[in-house]
Parts: structure tokens; C-alpha cells; sequence
């Protein structure tokens, strides 16, 4: 695979493993801002990097 630049989201395409993380994750419904499974993963992840004790807000910019 050749290498690519990434200046903005709308003039590169996505890297094929992260579309295919999307499209995975685009299945069936789910709660939204916050109270899902992904939020959750990703606290877990955090959590584990940073500590137990650790809080995470996660925003959109």
C-alpha cells in the first residue's frame, strides 16, 4: 500500500481499515451521546492507559 497525505477529511480518501471499522460499526441502533458500547470501549481504553480513576468526556468539535 502506498503511502498517503492527509492535509483534510474532504481531499483524502479513508485509509480501507477504518471504513471497513465504520461499516462494522454501522449495524442495527444503537444510543447515542454517550450511553453506547463504543463510548464504553473507548473509556475502557482510556481508563486503562491513564487509571482507574481517570473521567472522560468525549466531544465532537
Amino acid at each position: 500500500m502506498n503511502p498517503r497525505g492527509f492535509a483534510s477529511d474532504n481531499n483524502a480518501g479513508v485509509h480501507p481499515e477504518i471504513l471497513a471499522a465504520i461499516a462494522t460499526a454501522n449495524q442495527g441502533h444503537t444510543h447515542g451521546y454517550g450511553d453506547d458500547e463504543y463510548t464504553e470501549k473507548a473509556t475502557l481504553q482510556l481508563k486503562n492507559i491513564f487509571g482507574k480513576q481517570s473521567k472522560f468526556f468525549l466531544v465532537q468539535d
